[in-house]
């Protein structure tokens, strides 16, 4: 390959634990001599360069946001301390720094790449979303969304997760201080007072060496300072805490300054990013992880409605001394989803044909489709056989539907198609991706899960809506259930508000997937959920509140066309997750 050098910029993937940093928009930790990452380490920052930071989407070498980088000869570093290849996994939110081929910008070789866990500590409350796909944890009073199909999980499944589990995170901030995650992690039981957390926060309250982050107290008397300024804490600091839990006591055993992005940014250094984007004020003026983002001249790969605050995003271009000046804006989060068997294959293609009982849908994939099993092992395209059942994401970008995100499932399932309405007939049938449903016999819903009849749900039903009809097995292409959805958000977002009442949520032990319907219905007398109010607040007239949009939006296609998929045989999967069962 011909390679050529492209900088020495490192930008780290931390959030911030407070909604104080960049409306929600994450804090983004610095890797330079100044300003370490929390675990001491560093690494060269100036000059004009390139730097990505995103999830891996593939592993045997990594893919990070398009390009498939030669990790061989990395320097690579998880919270600052040397570590393996074979310790980097799909979902990780990871940021490499080193060089692109010059013929072919979709393979590159690393010279550092880093990864720090954005959350570490135990659940302390679990809610799940009506519909199952999508659930909120409650860990060190921070709010993160799992969802089923598009969190990677590692040493644990969506359907174990339990309270008291200790867990790391990493994902995306979004508009509401939340962390979607995409990937959760598994760690040893909690021990109070020798078990690991890790959180980032805003020094308040500071008396000699204790202070309050968020609603913890945090005693640093034996931590290890790393680059504060003078060797001090001071109120309004923004960082990192590692230490122990007791309690509602944090035992700081190093406390790290967090960085500003800007502050190190020279003009003309070259940055790719994942992010979600807050702050939307207009195409010129929003953040992605609290960056400063202009769009006014950039390429939208995007579907539907555009840009809007909460769009996960892919962001490219130079940093001009105040502002990231994007030339590519992307997303490759889609709200089209399909559970069905497998019935069909095209390796040259790379297409993948799904049967439902009254038809079928084909989908097409790229070096950057996530697939993995259901016990999150990661798989190569070349893994996935006809036969087997799968969970899709996909975007929607024309006729064509790119999958993002493929899991094949242990057992058959129900049947589960969520897209654009193409057709209907009133009361009799919808037909949605080219396939049709009797839905003679179904109960609906509208976005906000209330029942209505069918009646009402033909009144208000438009060409174009966004419609999720379930099949239940044995599927016969008679709909067991037909639901609105949102367009515009994804799974989590209206169920989940981060608010004052969180606190208050609903606590669930167990198997999630076997207790949604108790989870999300607590008796009158007990502790009741808080979405409650919520669905009161946000269900407008019926016949208002139906249609989840005027405009329902398919977030758009990702054009990368890196011809190098993952097809390093299927070891691929010792590369990342061993499930413990």
């Amino acid at each position: 390959m011909n390679l050529s050098r492209l900088g020495i910029l490192v930008i780290a993937s931390a959030f911030a634990i407070v909604s104080a940093c960049g409306g929600g928009g994450g804090g983004l930790a610095v890797l330079s001599p100044s300003l370490p990452i929390g675990g001491g380490s560093s690494g060269g920052i100036g000059g004009s360069g390139f730097t990505t930071s995103g999830t891996i989407d593939g592993t045997g070498s990594i893919f990070v946001n398009g390009v498939r980088f030669d990790v061989s000869g990395a320097d690579i570093r998880i919270d600052g301390e040397s570590a393996r290849e074979e310790d980097l996994g799909p979902g990780m939110v990871v940021t490499v720094r080193g060089s692109l081929d010059d013929d072919d910008p979709g393979r590159g070789i690393a010279e550092e790449v880093d990864y720090e866990r954005e959350l570490v500590g135990p659940i302390d409350s679990i809610e799940l979303s009506s519909d199952g796909n999508s659930m909120r944890l409650r860990i060190l009073n921070r709010s993160v969304i799992a969802e089923r199909v598009n969190t990677v999980f590692s040493g644990l499944r969506f359907s174990t997760i339990a309270l008291d589990q200790v867990v790391e995170v990493s994902g995306f901030v979004d508009a509401q201080n939340r962390i979607r995650a995409t990937r959760i992690a598994l760690n040893p039981d909690f021990v109070a007072g020798q078990s690991e957390i890790k959180l980032q926060g805003t020094v308040a309250q500071l008396e000699g060496t204790e202070f309050q982050a968020g609603d913890r107290i945090v005693r640093a008397g034996n931590a290890t300072l790393v680059n504060l300024p003078g060797g001090t804490l001071a109120n309004g600091q923004q960082v990192e805490v590692t230490g122990t839990l007791t309690g509602n006591i944090i035992t700081a055993s190093q406390i790290t300054l967090v960085g500003s992005l800007t502050d190190n940014l020279q003009n003309g250094d070259q940055l790719r990013i994942q992010g979600t984007i807050t702050d939307f004020a207009s195409r010129s003026n929003f953040r992605v992880r609290d960056i400063p983002v202009s769009a006014a001249s950039a390429d939208l790969q995007l579907a539907g409605d555009g840009l809007r605050a909460g769009l996960i995003v892919e962001i490219e271009g130079p940093w001009n001394g105040s502002v990231l000046d994007a030339t590519s804006v992307k997303t490759r989060r889609g709200r089209i989803r399909a559970e069905a068997r497998l019935s069909g294959i095209d390796a040259e293609a790379r297409t993948l044909t799904l049967q439902f009982a009254t038809g079928s849908i084909t989908l097409t994939s790229d070096d950057r489709t996530l697939f993995t099993d259901d016990d999150e092992d990661f798989l190569s395209f070349g893994a996935i056989r006809t036969g087997a059942f799968i969970s899709a994401e996909a975007v929607l970008n024309g006729n064509t539907m790119l999958a993002t995100r493929v899991r094949r499932e242990d057992d058959d399932d129900d049947e589960i198609l969520q897209g654009p309405v193409e057709r209907f007939v009133s009361g009799v049938s919808v037909t949605i991706l080219g396939v049709t449903f009797d839905t003679t016999g179904a109960d609906f819903e509208t976005i906000d899960d209330e029942d209505v009849g069918s009646d009402v749900f033909y009144a208000s039903i438009s060409i174009g809506d966004l419609v999720r009809v379930e099949d239940e097995a044995p599927a016969n292409g008679i709909a067991d259930e037909v639901t609105f959805e949102s367009a515009l958000n994804l799974d989590g977002d209206i169920e989940f508000p981060e608010d004052d009442s969180d606190d208050d949520s609903q606590d669930v032990e167990g198997d999630p997937g076997e207790e949604d319907d108790e989870a999300e219905s607590p008796e009158a007398d007990d502790d009741p959920d808080v979405n409650d109010d919520d669905d009161e607040a946000e269900s407008p007239e019926a016949d208002d509140d139906l249609d989840p949009t005027d405009d329902a939006e398919s977030p758009g296609d990702d054009n990368d066309d890196n011809d190098d998929n993952d097809d390093d045989d299927d070891d691929d999967d010792d590369d990342d997750v061993t499930v413990d069962e």
